[in-house]
């Protein structure tokens, strides 16, 4: 590892308090989860319309796990686990299973993962734009991808996404445009990351600690051609092209 640098798996200082994955019974689930309310509400909040409501009440929670696993049970599923609250927790990630009131009046039981947010960096080089061929331990494969991490918690969003263009491709930014946020996927994950486009003089080595296995300086047309053809399948990435080219900085 690099001590003191902040990588993809990084959480921010203070994300959480673990130091190695647990797994709780029921009622330690439920006082976690508790805990997190009060400290984090802005993870619990219910807006209005018809949204999947978090259920906090007593009665309320149980009314879920039952119809939970009344359902469970007639679809032929596992009843192992209903429990409701922080499932288990590490440096990382914390996972979470919500009681709710979905938006038809029924009840039950949703799985929520909360993570670390990122910065997201498309480096634009003249014409040109410079991706990483680097291997997702997620998708076990190897990707054509912007630069991205996990926050640190140190400094801005802006030092944060620099700090994360040097790391990666060894370079640092004449310029540094926001490109707003990204909600990579919606379901179950909090992920947000801050998109930016970085306009820089040239590109260093790549980070082999990161799994990048180069550095490719594309142009324009032939990462559109690469997005069309679908061999670019980051979500951040084609956001980060997109918005981009909407917005005439292509």
């Amino acid at each position: 590892g690099h001590p003191g640098r902040a990588r993809f798996s990084d959480p921010p200082r203070g994300f959480y308090n673990d130091a190695a994955m647990s797994d709780f019974d029921a009622a330690d689930c439920l006082n976690r989860y508790r805990t997190l309310v009060r400290d984090r509400p802005d993870r619990f909040t219910n807006p209005n319309g018809d949204i999947y409501q978090i259920l906090l009440e007593g009665p309320a929670i149980e009314r879920a796990r039952r119809d939970a696993l009344d359902h469970r049970r007639a679809e032929g599923l596992s009843t192992d686990d209903t429990r409701v609250g922080v499932l288990a927790t590490d440096p990382y990630l914390i996972v979470m299973r919500d009681a709710v009131r979905f938006a038809d009046g029924s009840y039950g039981l949703y799985n929520r993962l909360i993570v670390p947010s990122g910065a997201a960096i498309l480096p634009v080089l003249g014409t040109s734009i410079a991706l990483l061929h680097r291997f997702r331990h997620g998708t076990r494969q190897w990707h054509i991808e912007a630069p991205r991490g996990g926050l640190s918690g140190v400094g801005t969003l802006r030092d944060e996404a620099e700090r994360e263009l040097l790391e990666e491709i060894g370079s640092r930014p004449s310029e540094l445009i926001d490109l707003g946020e990204l909600h990579s996927t919606t379901g179950c994950l909090d992920e947000t990351h801050q998109l930016y486009l970085a306009r820089i003089g040239a590109v260093g080595t790549p980070d082999r600690h990161e799994a990048i296995e180069s550095i490719k300086v594309l142009p324009v047309a032939a990462v559109e051609r690469l997005i069309a053809e679908g061999q670019i399948t980051d979500g951040p990435t084609l956001a980060l092209f997109l918005r981009a080219r909407l917005r005439g900085y292509l």
